[in-house]
């Protein structure tokens, strides 16, 4: 078990003050590049949760932490669009009916070459 520490206590209340100021902010900020408010929100939490785990935030001049939030924030949004959730899904019910009319032309395509092939064959 971790025991904490005043540094801790310290870096959680100047990170929930961080969190209190810039919130908004960053998430307006998130919002021009992500659509979804459920993501952007994931988004905003993982940088305050950055934010926690960063030692050096308390040295920094306001100035720096909201850039150093901003900047962590536009990483994190380039990560979310480069990764799987972004990129555009077909919705689980049509993905049948496109692999069986694919399975059906692909069969029918099948079936006209043997058929040529059979009648060749024959003569």
């Amino acid at each position: 078990m971790q025991q904490i520490t005043s540094n801790d206590v310290s870096n959680n209340s100047l990170v929930a003050l961080l969190f209190h100021q810039h919130a908004q902010a960053i998430l307006i900020y998130l919002h021009r590049y992500i659509s979804s408010k459920e993501d952007a929100d994931d988004i905003l939490v993982e940088v305050f949760l950055a934010a926690l785990e960063n030692r050096t935030l308390l040295t920094l001049s306001d100035d720096q932490q909201r850039s150093w939030l901003k900047k962590v924030a536009h990483n994190k949004a380039i990560d979310y669009r480069r990764s799987a959730a972004f990129r555009l899904k077909a919705p689980l019910i049509r993905l049948p009916i496109c692999f069986q009319t694919m399975s059906a032309m692909l069969l029918n395509r099948l079936s006209c070459g043997m058929k040529m092939r059979l009648n060749f064959a024959k003569g």
